[in-house]
């Protein structure tokens, strides 16, 4: 008879390539077979089956491994950690599917051993931190008695608050005394870090319930509304924030206004309504290599951009730091419907 307690040249039993390779009735019946010790049994990589189970989600098994005498204390949380970090920086993952891995075994292992744990691949973030980050109620409550400090920051200065990912983990870190008014080491708020995930909940719930300085600028002087335009790809979020009555007019630290990043970025739909809301002298506003709107609908090749523009009244004798008027950029890439078009409305005036 074939031998269940052997394994191969790396270490792996039975149970640990049939977890490996997703063979659940395998896995359970040999689950079912084998005492403690042989179920605690690590491959050269250090894994027990519960590890291998809990990191591939594979649900069912990680309960029974539990209930048949599966030691939790024995999973390396460091890698378990960075490999949940992993999955869910991929375009596509199970969120609840790795939420309830983690819930499976969260009872049983040391809460005064995890909550602090700093995985040195990890930028510095603690337990808190990814629990705060990915919204893991259970997991956070889990940690809270062993929380040492609320306000610990990663090396970006980022404490578990400016990453909370909805408002029960927001106001479960304030109930814990956790500071509303932190910001990290590049002046980033919650609001920042909110629109820089793509967090539609949090925005809102950061600019309706909290109080927050809808255009606080951080150390390059981005407000959430310049980030929605050069880190979101929809428009969604840069609508909220207007809608909240953000700034189109704050510039940031290379003088670019909402409607030079918009352009730069090439969100039309937005450049086009800013050009419509905007009066001649914010539409004729340089940057601080002296680029106006016209300048960069040129170099993005916007024949319509630049119509509308023209339209508004713009200036086309503005020049940029280095004497390019709007005709000159044009010219020299070659873009001859623009270049006709300026040539036409220069001899207008």
């Amino acid at each position: 008879n074939a031998s269940i307690h052997l394994a191969d040249s790396e270490g792996n039993t039975p149970l640990h390539l049939a977890i490996l390779h997703q063979k659940e009735k395998n896995a359970l019946l040999l689950i079912k077979l084998l005492d403690p010790p042989e179920l605690n049994r690590r491959n050269d990589k250090g894994e027990t089956a519960l590890q291998i189970a809990v990191e591939d989600e594979q649900e069912s098994i990680v309960k029974f491994l539990l209930k048949s005498g599966a030691n939790a204390n024995m999973i390396d949380i460091k890698k378990l950690l960075k490999r949940a970090e992993e999955k869910m920086n991929e375009q596509y993952f199970d969120y609840h599917k790795i939420l309830n891995c983690f819930n499976c075994f969260i009872g049983i292992i040391d809460s005064n051993k995890f909550a602090n744990l700093k995985p040195p691949d990890f930028n510095g973030q603690t337990a808190l931190h990814l629990a705060a980050k990915y919204g893991f109620k259970t997991f956070l409550n889990f940690l809270i008695d062993a929380v040492k400090d609320v306000d610990i920051e990663n090396s970006d200065g980022q404490t578990p608050l400016l990453l909370a990912r909805n408002k029960d983990t927001f106001e479960a870190l304030i109930d814990l005394g956790a500071s509303r008014n932190k910001k990290d080491a590049h002046g980033n708020t919650g609001l920042h870090i909110a629109v820089n995930f793509g967090n539609v909940e949090m925005v809102r719930y950061l600019i309706e319930t909290n109080n927050c300085d809808i255009d606080c600028q951080n150390k390059m002087g981005k407000t959430a509304l310049h980030l929605a335009l050069s880190r979101q790809p929809d428009d969604f979020i840069f609508y909220v924030l207007f809608d909240k009555k953000a700034s189109i007019r704050l510039a940031d630290n290379e003088g670019n206004t909402p409607l030079h990043l918009a352009i730069l970025h090439q969100r039309r739909d937005i450049s086009f309504w800013l050009i419509t809301l905007l009066p001649p002298s914010e539409l004729n506003r340089p940057n601080n290599k002296g680029e106006t709107a016209l300048h960069l609908a040129v170099l993005k090749n916007e024949f319509s951009m630049v119509e509308i523009l023209v339209m508004k009244g713009v200036q086309l004798d503005s020049k940029t730091r280095e004497n390019k008027t709007a005709l000159d950029l044009a010219k020299a890439h070659n873009l001859k419907r623009i270049i006709d078009f300026l040539k036409t409305k220069t001899e207008e005036l």
